[in-house]
């Protein structure tokens, strides 16, 4: 079926909406302009040929223009009866046919389909496969589609044993609130109903400046149109072909429409028309101000029996409109024009919406944060459909039924009252789409993180600031906001029970944080003075700390010391947890393979890097080869020299002519200080900060083995304030370096990954996974190599000496990497089952306990704890 969905993709993703609008300029025409021929009628030899570029790279010509036999053949008509027209959009039937099924009034994709379904779907979307599907159906049957068309966003599975396991409950204990609404289905019903805002959100600063998804460009043939053009025919032709639908215009006046708007494209045209259809056809839905407003014009009783109260209803009226247009083209109600109009709009579509939905295959965390930073850029400042996000994140993922516990991530604010009003208003949201008997979430506020870049430090130097000096700054003000508010405010509600810290790993090291995280949990904890003493304190509630770290990395060390900065400096104990931490489980042979085992990455993390293997690697009791050691001794006391040997600096003297092993014995130690707040060491020795409040001081300082000692050594110290505050060692360090991968590395990193394992188990520290977001950012490709299985492989290797990490399943950004709790269950199944039966082991029955134990896990894990019920 691979050929099957890359031949959908070449279809309705890869095609050039403009090839098909050319074409449909042409009808009519002795002689068509357009030298590739797309529309309703024929999808052309030689488009098939044009598009497939970037789909199938892996085939010779000869053998793409057999591949296009077989399309063809998908195409040819059943029957005399079958309009020819409609013929472009059977592969799309074709296939949903082969794995969709129906659990009751709503679609579910067969289990043993659910992995190439995630593929296409994700590409597409899945609403054009249901619809397309439901359509033919019912039009076999002779029956029209009344029922709502509010079922989630990701359709499940028709595997009954699965549901069992959800009906236990899950907790989904990583979801980012506003990157788990569905930012793409609230953006295009955002600008198909309100035309006149598409010069607003594509110019300016929140153009569409570079696409995310690369296309084919072969030359002039493939010029496009700019995203506002694009836009307007697409609220044209949805509006238009709506009306047509509903019979209030015919064909004749359709395409005289669509002529006169093609010649001259009209913004004030075409809002008109959708303002009209809105007021007369869509269905108003009450607003926490008690108004009434319109969301969609498709959203309509004309078609079908609007579930109001769903919190999935704003996606019924696209695939209303979808289904009852795949309808009519099915049983011949519509023209040759028509169709190609209807293939020209779900062109545009599901190329906008590869711009929103991580679908590019790039890898990193900095390509999934420019789709992230798109996600409600379209409809953040319209009020209706920000409340409709939050319906279609909290409302939507509780109404399932499965989750018994949700955890939701959100912002720090500047004021403990911002944050108040913030979460006064969430949970207003959440009341509204979940009745007075749904679960409330709970709250962890996470604070983002930024990358260390060399504008920090360079025209100011003389003002002394550390490392990542904005982002900590930020960082400290928030987090004294935030225990204002636990104190003041968190009382009865109870909202927020953790905190995180979130965003872009590289240049920002988890010792940015360890001040505020300590500070946050020692003096966030809500307090009650006991009446028999006003200075007995009762603690009330803990916070928990979980941390993104260890997803994206310069090379699989650096991740590992993320992690093991994390734990270390922030102070983290037993049921704290950790976000992806991937570096813990790749495979390294295969990471630095695919890197072509050369790695690039700067030269302080480099020396770090390798300073933290030389030393650590003692403490955890791996043994080095003494060459490998004496080898990578000496690149560190290259760089350590390189990087902090200035003319004005006491380094020269007391470290240059000491013995080498020395200097990198106190590098390390100045290493452990990082935990400390720079500020302490703002004179070049270890001091007292004057400038903090009462019950500050002690968090802004590290407990461990030796630290005071280190702290008082003359070196070490100043070691540590070069490290913050010495401009041109910090620039020395922002160099790029490379070193070329030999196999002892990769065997010794592997060595650290299972060391550092075995340290997290121990110290029952829990790991967060999200098995989508992981496949699309980090550097596998596939869900049977998910870490997860290394973290923690009960009921599936009894024989593995490997300690069992305590992990949970969760979505991570479920807008942007278009899934489900649900989903990732049922792609870690299938995938797991798929690599076992090639080992030729088909007891699936393990797997099942496996994700049921996983679940468990899950509820465990969650920092407020879930009242069972007995049963």
């Amino acid at each position: 079926m691979h050929q099957e969905r890359e031949n959908l993709d070449i279809l309705f993703r890869r095609t050039a909406p403009e090839i098909v609008l050319d074409n449909i300029r042409s009808y009519g025409q002795i002689i068509k302009k357009c030298p590739i021929n797309v529309d309703a009628a024929d999808y052309s030899k030689n488009a098939y040929e044009h598009y497939s570029t970037l789909n199938l790279p892996e085939y010779s010509p000869d053998e793409v223009e057999i591949r296009y036999q077989f399309l063809k053949d998908s195409m040819k008509k059943d029957s005399e009866k079958e309009d020819s027209y409609a013929l472009l959009f059977r592969p799309l039937y074709e296939y949903a046919d082969q794995v969709l099924a129906m659990k009751g009034n709503t679609p579910v994709c067969k289990l043993n389909c659910i992995l190439g379904w995630n593929s296409i779907s994700k590409r597409l979307g899945q609403d054009i496969f249901t619809m397309v599907w439901l359509a033919m159906r019912d039009k076999e049957d002779n029956v029209t589609y009344k029922r709502g068309f509010s079922w989630p966003s990701i359709v499940g599975t028709d595997d009954r044993r699965l549901d069992e396991i959800f009906q236990k409950g899950l907790a989904e204990n990583h979801f980012h609130l506003h990157g788990s609404t569905q930012s793409f289905a609230i953006s295009w019903t955002c600008l198909m109903n309100h035309p006149e805002y598409l010069g607003k959100y594509f110019s300016g600063k929140n153009s569409f400046f570079e696409n995310l998804n690369t296309g084919v460009s072969k030359g002039i043939s493939d010029n496009q149109m700019n995203w506002i053009t694009r836009m307007e025919y697409a609220v044209m032709i949805r509006a238009l072909l709506f009306a047509r639908c509903a019979d209030i215009i015919d064909s004749k006046n359709m395409w005289k429409k669509f002529k006169e708007f093609d010649t001259m494209p009209s913004v004030p045209k075409i809002k008109r028309q959708t303002e009209s259809l809105r007021r007369i056809y869509g269905v108003c839905f009450k607003q926490e101000d008690g108004k009434k407003k319109c969301l969609d014009y498709a959203i309509s009783r004309y078609f079908y029996n609007v579930e109001e109260n769903s919190a999935n209803r704003l996606l019924s009226g696209e695939r209303s409109f979808l289904y009852h247009c795949f309808r009519r083209q099915f049983e011949a109600g519509f023209t040759c024009q028509e169709v190609s109009l209807l293939y020209l709009y779900i062109l545009i579509k599901s190329q906008f919406r590869s711009e929103l939905i991580q679908v590019n295959k790039r890898k990193g965390f900095t390509n999934f944060a420019w789709y992230q930073n798109r996600k409600n850029q379209f409809f953040g400042d319209r009020k209706e459909y920000w409340t409709e996000a939050q319906r279609l994140s909290v409302g939507a993922v509780m109404e399932e039924g499965h989750l018994v516990s949700l955890e939701v991530r959100i912002m720090p604010k500047d004021t403990a009252e911002q944050l108040k009003n913030e979460i006064v208003g969430l949970n207003s949201k959440f009341s509204l789409a979940l009745g007075k008997n749904g679960n409330m979430p709970y709250y962890v506020i996470h604070f983002p993180k930024k990358k260390f870049v060399e504008a920090e430090f360079k025209d100011f130097e003389y003002l002394l600031r550390p490392r990542n000096w904005p982002t900590r700054e930020m960082a400290k003000k928030r987090a004294r906001a935030l225990v204002k508010y636990l104190q003041a405010y968190d009382r009865k509600e109870e909202c927020v029970w953790g905190i995180d810290a979130c965003s872009l790993e590289i240049g920002c090291r988890p010792e940015v944080f360890a001040t505020e995280f300590r500070y946050v949990r020692k003096y966030g904890e809500r307090r009650k003075i006991c009446w028999w003493s006003d200075l007995e304190k009762e603690r009330c509630k803990e916070i928990g700390i979980t941390y993104h770290v260890g997803e994206d990395f310069l090379d699989i060390t650096d991740g590992l010391r993320a992690i093991d900065e994390a734990i270390i400096f922030l102070d983290m104990r037993k049921s704290d947890r950790l976000g992806h931490a991937l570096a813990l489980g790749i495979e390294p042979k295969e990471y630095y393979q695919k890197k072509n085992r050369e790695i690039y990455l700067t030269a302080q993390d480099y020396l770090d890097n390798l300073i933290w293997i030389l030393y650590r690697s003692l403490e955890f009791n791996i043994q080095i080869d003494a060459n490998r050691r004496a080898e990578m001794q000496e690149m560190a006391r290259r760089l350590l020299l390189e990087i902090y040997s200035t003319d004005n600096s006491l380094f020269r003297d007391n470290v240059m002519k000491r013995q080498p092993i020395e200097m990198l014995d106190m590098y390390f130690a100045s290493w452990k200080l990082r935990g400390d707040h720079p500020d302490l060491y703002r004179s070049g020795r270890f001091g007292e900060i004057h400038t903090l409040a009462e019950g500050e001081y002690e968090s802004c300082m590290k407990t461990g083995d030796d630290i005071d000692t280190y702290r008082e050594h003359e070196v070490i110290s100043e070691l540590y304030y070069f490290y913050h505050f010495d401009a041109r060692a910090k620039k020395k360090g922002l160099k790029p370096v490379f070193f070329a991968v030999k196999e002892w590395y990769i065997d010794l990193v592997r060595e650290f990954q299972t060391a550092l394992r075995m340290e997290i188990a121990r110290k029952g520290i829990v790991i967060e996974c999200n098995p989508t977001s992981n496949v699309l950012i980090g550097t596998f490709e596939f869900y049977d190599r998910h870490p997860i299985l290394t973290f923690n492989n009960y009921y599936l290797n009894e024989s593995s000496k490997e300690p069992h990490i305590q992990v949970s399943v969760n979505t991570d950004d479920m807008g942007v990497f278009d899934t489900s709790l649900e989903n990732e269950y049922a792609v870690l199944l299938c995938a797991i089952c798929r690599a076992r039966h090639r080992e030729g082991n088909y007891n699936d029955d393990a797997v099942y306990d496996y994700l049921d134990y996983l679940r468990e896990n899950g509820i465990r894990m969650a920092f407020r704890k879930i009242e069972r019920k007995e049963e």
